[in-house]
């Protein structure tokens, strides 16, 4: 399971988002582990269609 959580600075106008990705038992009671990734957001970048379609095509 994960979750996308994003917020933007009001001082500076700096977005950030966080990705956690959860570790649930196999009974789906209880979370048993989580990873966190966050950055700053580029929306320069490519969408996320894009980025998908491009995982493993020589560059």
């Amino acid at each position: 399971m994960w979750t996308e959580t994003t917020a933007t600075a009001a001082a500076t106008g700096m977005e950030m988002a966080a990705v956690v990705i959860w570790t649930v038992d196999p009974a789906g009671t209880t979370i048993s582990s989580g990873r966190y990734y966050s950055e700053a957001v580029r929306r320069e970048g490519p969408g996320i269609t894009g980025f998908i379609r491009g995982l493993g095509r020589p560059s």
